[in-house]
């Protein structure tokens, strides 16, 4: 039975690489208290979990093994490790860091970060880290 199940499972492998359990835990962990913070609310909190998750992830990137200097680097060759639906979230989570950075009259809401949230999360998810 248990060789049928590995030929069953086998189309169903993640695409993804394996990140290490130290680095995994050290995203983890940064990750973990920039949900603290978001729980604290206010427009500045967002924006700063916003930047802050939006990091940790180009981290997680590299650390599994996507070269570049900017996050923008990184992403684009990761584009098959990750289905196309949570790679467009990706970049939309992206966009939304870009215009915390970049735009004086971007309003950071609840929305927002919990959207750029839920994006990156899918992204760890499919980088084994969550």
């Amino acid at each position: 039975m248990r060789g049928v199940w590995k030929v069953v499972s086998l189309p169903f492998k993640s695409r993804s690489k394996n990140i290490q359990n130290p680095q995994k835990f050290d995203i983890l962990e940064k990750w973990e208290a920039v949900l603290e913070n978001m729980k604290k609310g206010g427009e500045a909190n967002f924006k700063s979990a916003i930047l802050d998750m939006d990091k940790i992830f180009s981290e997680a990137l590299a650390q599994a093994g996507f070269e570049g200097e900017t996050f923008a680097d990184r992403l684009r060759p990761a584009r098959d490790a990750f289905p196309r639906h949570v790679y467009k979230e990706l970049w939309q989570a992206h966009r939304f860091r870009n215009r915390a950075v970049h735009d004086l009259d971007f309003q950071a809401s609840s929305f927002v970060a919990e959207s750029a949230r839920r994006s990156y999360e899918k992204g760890l998810k499919e980088l084994r880290i969550l």
